[in-house]
């Protein structure tokens, strides 16, 4: 237990003074990345921890330090998390408090056309990107 943790542990012993985790929260904020919510969401759609890993072609012990906030996971994997839980990379980093599953329609547009930039075709990974952008724009213009 580092001093923070026992500085906590001490403060809660004593029930008439307040422990303000908000530090932590925003701590979480900054680093872009806020792991209670990938459990949250992995309960909430009764995955098991296996079958995310997979998804995310990440192993066991990643996967739970990124659950357990020792670990921030790169772009493309909060992008694999965020489709298997279905949410946005912006939930799960803490920049949208809506959580909403991407638009399923919104995919299917993007799987079925041909779409170029700049005279080259592109990817699938490229269209998943782009909903992801369309789907975070929407979540910051709705209302709350």
């Amino acid at each position: 237990m580092n001093n923070t943790d026992k500085d906590k542990h001490s403060i809660s012993q004593n029930s008439d003074q307040h422990v303000d985790f908000s530090e932590d929260r925003k701590a979480e904020k900054e680093k872009g990345f806020i792991p209670s919510r990938v459990r949250y969401l992995r309960k909430k759609h009764k995955l098991k921890v296996d079958e995310i890993c997979k998804y995310v072609d990440v192993a066991r012990s990643t996967y739970t330090n990124y659950e357990q906030g020792h670990r921030t996971p790169p772009p493309d994997k909060m992008a694999k998390l965020a489709e298997i839980l279905k949410t946005t990379p912006n939930y799960l980093s803490g920049y949208s408090d809506i959580e909403e599953p991407l638009n399923d329609n919104l995919r299917a547009i993007l799987a079925a056309t041909n779409l170029n930039w700049d005279g080259q075709k592109l990817t699938s990974q490229q269209k998943e990107q782009i909903a992801n952008i369309i789907s975070g724009y929407f979540q910051t213009i709705s209302p709350k």
